[in-house]
C-alpha cells in the first residue's frame, strides 16, 4: 500500500512538472529606441521574444528607416507592441503560434474588433433639458438628433479628427466596433458624462502617477540639450514610467529640430511643459505609458468631465438681473449668448493666456477637457474662478466641518 501511494505521489509530481513546463513563460522586455528606425526597433523586439519578423507589405517600404521614439524598461510584450505601433504608426500583431511580429502599414488599431452598442438614453434627454432651458442649436447642429451630436463628441475625444467612423447612432443608442480597449474607453467616457459629477478618466490618474514619478527620477541641473531629440532622452533616461512619442508628433516635429529650452535647471515636469509649448504636442498618458503626440490627430483617453449644472443655473440668475429694465432683455439673457459657450469661450481664453494649447468639448451641461493633468488642472482652477465648486474639494470641507 505504502509502494501504491509513492507510486502516485510521484506520478502526480511529474505530470505537474510536466504541465508546467507546457505553460508558456511571460516574458517582459525592454525597448529602449530613442529615435531608432522602425526596422530595427521591430528586429530588436522579435529577437527578445524569440520571434521572426514578417514584413508584410513593409518589405523595401521607406517606412522602416523612418524614427520611432520609444522608452519602455522590463514591460510586458503586449505594451510594448502598443508603444512601438503607435509610434511608427504601422499595425503589429504578435503571432504566438508562429512565433512571428506580424506588420501591415494600415495603421489599424491593434486587436479584434468587437460591436458593442450603449444605450445614451438618459444622456440624450439631459442634452434636451439643457437645451430647452439654456442653448440654442448651433448652425452646425441643425437637423442633428442629440445622439448623433454624442456620437461626434466621443469620436473627436478619443480619436481626434483622425476618426474612422466606425460608431452609428440608432435613436437612443450608440453602436461600435471596435477593439477591447476602444469599447472600455467609450464606456468610461459614457459614464462619465452621465455622472452627477463628472470626474477624472483613468488614463488622467495615471498621467498624475507617471509626472510624479518623472519628477522624482529625473535630476535637476541637466545640461542644455542642442536638439529636440537630445533634450526627450535626457529628460527620460531614468524615468520608470514607459516615454513614448506618437507618430502624429513625428511626422510634424523632427528630433533634431532645435531646442530651445536651453535651460534645463527646472524641475522635470516644468522643463517639459517648456519643451510642449515650444514644440506645440501634449503630453498625456495612455497604455500606462507617457505619451508625447498631437491631440488634434491621436485623441485621447485622458480627461476630465466637468459637471457645470450649477455653475450655468447661477450664470443664467446673474444675466437675468443684468438684462432687468434693458429694451431686449431676451437677448441678454444666457440663452441668448450660448449657454454653456459661454464658460467653454472663457476658459479656453484663460488656459490660451496661461501657455496651455486648450482642447475642450460640450454636451450639454458637460465639458470634456483634454489633456494631461497640468491642463485639466490648470482648467479646474480657472472654473472656480468663474463660480464652480469643485465637488471633491466641496465634499472634503463637508466632511471636515462634520456637516
Amino acid at each position: 500500500m505504502r509502494r501504491l501511494a509513492y507510486s502516485c505521489a510521484l506520478m502526480l509530481m511529474l505530470a505537474t512538472l510536466a504541465r508546467a513546463q507546457e505553460q508558456p513563460v511571460e516574458l517582459n522586455v525592454t525597448c529602449v529606441y530613442p529615435g531608432a528606425e522602425l526596422g530595427a526597433a521591430l528586429t530588436d523586439f522579435a529577437g527578445q521574444l524569440g520571434y521572426q519578423v514578417d514584413l508584410g507589405e513593409l518589405e523595401d517600404s521607406d517606412e522602416l528607416e523612418e524614427p520611432i521614439w520609444v522608452l519602455a524598461r522590463n514591460v510586458k510584450p503586449d505594451v510594448a507592441l502598443k508603444l512601438i505601433s503607435e509610434s511608427g504608426r504601422v499595425a503589429l500583431q504578435l503571432d504566438a503560434e508562429a512565433r512571428m511580429l506580424r506588420c501591415r502599414l494600415d495603421g489599424s488599431a491593434v486587436g479584434k474588433p468587437e460591436v458593442r452598442g450603449f444605450d445614451v438614453k438618459a444622456l440624450t434627454t439631459a442634452f434636451r433639458d439643457y437645451r430647452k432651458r439654456f442653448d440654442k442649436p448651433l448652425p452646425a447642429e441643425a437637423g442633428q438628433a442629440p445622439s448623433e451630436i454624442l456620437l461626434e463628441v466621443v469620436q473627436r475625444v478619443l480619436e481626434g479628427d483622425a476618426s474612422t467612423d466606425t460608431g452609428s447612432p440608432v435613436g437612443t443608442r450608440l453602436v461600435f466596433t471596435r477593439t477591447a480597449d476602444e469599447l472600455r474607453n467609450i464606456e468610461e467616457l459614457l459614464s462619465l458624462l452621465a455622472a452627477d459629477k463628472g470626474g477624472d478618466s483613468v488614463a488622467l490618474s495615471q498621467d498624475r502617477a507617471n509626472r510624479l514619478a518623472l519628477e522624482k527620477s529625473a535630476p535637476r541641473g541637466l545640461p542644455a540639450a542642442s536638439s529636440f531629440g537630445a533634450a526627450l532622452w535626457r529628460l527620460f533616461e531614468k524615468s520608470p514610467a514607459p516615454v513614448y512619442v506618437h507618430g502624429s508628433l513625428l511626422e510634424t516635429v523632427f528630433l533634431d529640430d532645435d531646442a530651445e529650452v536651453a535651460d534645463m535647471e527646472a524641475g522635470p515636469n516644468e522643463v517639459l511643459a517648456l519643451l510642449a509649448t515650444e514644440h506645440g504636442f501634449y503630453v498625456d498618458a495612455r497604455h500606462g505609458a507617457m505619451r508625447l503626440h498631437q491631440l488634434h490627430y491621436a485623441g485621447t483617453p485622458s480627461y476630465r468631465v466637468f459637471a457645470l449644472d450649477a455653475l450655468l443655473a447661477d450664470l443664467e440668475k446673474q444675466y437675468k438681473e443684468m438684462a432687468e429694465g434693458a429694451d431686449n432683455p431676451d437677448e441678454l439673457s444666457l440663452k441668448a449668448r450660448g449657454g454653456v459657450a459661454v464658460i467653454v469661450d472663457a476658459l479656453e481664453a484663460q488656459l490660451e493666456s496661461a501657455g496651455h494649447l486648450p482642447q475642450v468639448l460640450a454636451y450639454g451641461a458637460r465639458i470634456v477637457v483634454m489633456g494631461g493633468s497640468d491642463i485639466v488642472d490648470a482648467a479646474a482652477k480657472i472654473l472656480r474662478e468663474l463660480g464652480w465648486k469643485d465637488p471633491a474639494k466641496d465634499t472634503g470641507k463637508e466632511e471636515r466641518s462634520g456637516k
